[in-house]
């Protein structure tokens, strides 16, 4: 069970980031209301991302690509280039860690 101990919610750093993302949404409704920002709008633009490989602000742009590059689209030849690059540095920069857990394994 002891495994196990890190993944409770309370342990993660998503939960306080989420729960950060609705109280900055919370302060700021009105305000954007009241310049008609948010009239109308689906409540979606109001989501946040919990999961995120960034932990690291060195390697954040390469992460971001890495996480979310393949569902992007629009990009030019060179953009998606970029991109990939980006996405295949963060991958080696992990491997290169050579993180374990708690038995050994990679």
């Amino acid at each position: 069970m002891a495994d196990y101990e890190m993944l409770k919610l309370d342990r993660q750093l998503c939960f306080p980031l989420y729960a950060a993302s609705r109280e900055v949404i919370k302060r700021y409704y009105p305000y954007l209301e009241a310049i008609g920002a948010v009239s109308g709008v689906s409540d979606a633009v109001q989501g946040s991302m919990c999961w995120c490989p960034i932990t690291n602000l060195d390697v954040a742009d390469w992460a971001y690509e890495w996480n979310l590059g393949p569902s992007r689209t629009g990009l030019t030849e060179e953009e998606q280039k970029l991109s990939d690059g980006m996405a295949e540095a963060f991958a080696a920069y992990i491997n290169e860690l050579g993180l374990e857990d708690g038995h050994g394994k990679i």
